[in-house]
């Protein structure tokens, strides 16, 4: 009886799905339905510079770009910063007949367009770098993606981000969040033309940007011109007027 008990355990165990971390801080999944999945975010990650992306505390762009919406031919040239630290965020774009800023000091947060705003501390390489950490999930892709090259980061509060990843090169070529903001159904997808690294951690230096909104289509062709990470931001720089 003993011996029938020991083996039924070594058999139960095997089957139990298990999650640890090695030293790259990657997550290791054994008998899993999204190994497969698991394995190619690792690798992700390593291609974005592993342990470097995940010690990124603060990164700040700025550079220039250009912006349209559906139905229009005509794209507006102008700017943008986007400065993040932690969950600590803001992007500034301005131009001759649009401007949006966004603020989050953590707790709060600050739109200047109600409904229209961006998920940065937990979709595109952001997210990639919460890889093996407490309540990030990583599974396979699934409906329209499923046969693409790539893999499904959710969040601890639900909101996932897809990512197509180049066979060759690991990198993320594009990706996709889908999130609500004060109660408005919003999707974003980035497809990334060029890369530049930074302090060891691969980053985005040319992307194209589609936001959707309702039955509205904003798009935005972002190029940077300087990217610091991990250089000191004063706290002013996320605080929220009037707060």
């Amino acid at each position: 009886m003993r011996k029938f008990s020991v083996v039924f355990f070594i058999v139960a165990m095997t089957m139990v799905v298990e999650a640890s971390f090695n030293r790259e801080g990657q997550m290791d999944f054994a008998n899993s339905a999204d190994s497969a999945a698991v394995k190619l975010a690792n690798a992700t990650l390593l291609a974005h510079g592993g342990k470097k992306l995940k010690g990124m505390k603060t990164m700040s762009m700025r550079g220039g770009v250009e912006l349209s919406r559906s139905g229009s031919t005509q794209a507006i040239p102008g700017s943008f910063v986007l400065v993040f630290a932690g969950v600590k965020n803001k992007v500034d774009i301005q131009s001759p007949f649009f401007n949006f800023k966004q603020v989050s000091d953590g707790t709060d947060h600050f739109y200047s367009i109600v409904g229209f705003g961006f998920p940065i501390y937990d979709s595109g390489i952001f997210a990639i770098a919460k890889i093996g950490e407490d309540g990030y999930r990583v599974s396979s892709l699934s409906g329209k993606l499923e046969k693409k090259n790539g893999f499904r980061i959710t969040n601890p509060n639900g909101l996932f981000t897809d990512f197509i990843v180049n066979k060759k090169t690991n990198r993320v070529k594009e990706y996709e969040s889908k999130y609500v903001l004060h109660e408005q159904d919003l999707t974003t997808s980035v497809v990334v033309d060029e890369y530049q690294e930074v302090e060891g951690a691969l980053v985005y230096k040319v992307f194209n940007q589609r936001l959707e909104r309702g039955t509205d289509t904003f798009y935005a062709k972002f190029k940077a011109k300087e990217i610091l990470v991990n250089s000191k931001i004063e706290e002013s720089v996320f605080k929220i007027s009037g707060k």
